[in-house]
């Protein structure tokens, strides 16, 4: 069998470089909220620790990763599980984005998304892990600019009009157990 030309290779290249553009995908991470939400809906459980990089291939499944980014606000950081689990993101590549108060994590992630989208283009969809209504705005910013934005959060406490402007609403309830930091042996 001979090689393939320069010609096919080239194809072959776009092709597999279009079906990523289609396909690439940036995680943002509200923590506080749904760190928070995780609390109100299984405080009798005891307590559930996010494993959040399996909630971020789950949630993007096959598709190109171009990016995760976890927003925590600062008090979270100021014990050291919240440093271990920041310094244990950082070694699997999640940009780790610091707010000064937790009222401050939306209006931070807003202004990121909208900065993110404009200076990759490429990026055709955003999942947003949060359940706060606040986001319909930058859903609607979103659509126009040709963005997709799927939303991921507890079903129940997933504010309904964020579900409605999101394009995808994926519900976090059924796969809760899988998602858990399994403990150190």
């Amino acid at each position: 069998m001979e090689p393939p030309t320069a010609d096919l290779t080239e194809l072959l290249s776009q092709l597999l470089a279009a079906h990523q553009e289609a396909t690439t995908v940036a995680v943002f991470v509200d923590s506080n909220n749904l760190y928070h939400a995780v609390r109100r809906q299984w405080h009798q459980t005891g307590k559930i620790q996010i494993d959040y990089l399996k909630l971020r291939d789950r949630l993007v499944g096959k598709r190109f990763l171009a990016e995760t980014v976890f927003f925590y606000h600062a008090s979270a950081a100021d014990n050291d599980a919240g440093r271990r689990l920041v310094s244990h993101l950082e070694r699997h590549r999640v940009t780790c984005v610091r707010t000064a108060s937790a009222r401050a994590v939306t209006s931070d992630i807003q202004k990121y998304i909208a900065d993110y989208v404009q200076k990759r283009p490429r990026v055709s969809t955003i999942i947003l892990v949060s359940g706060d209504g606040d986001f319909c705005e930058t859903a609607a910013h979103l659509r126009r600019d040709g963005v997709r934005l799927e939303v991921a959060f507890l079903g129940q406490q997933a504010s309904l009009e964020l579900r409605a402007a999101a394009h995808r609403f994926t519900d976090l309830d059924p796969c809760i157990y899988d998602l858990k930091v399994e403990p150190q042996t």
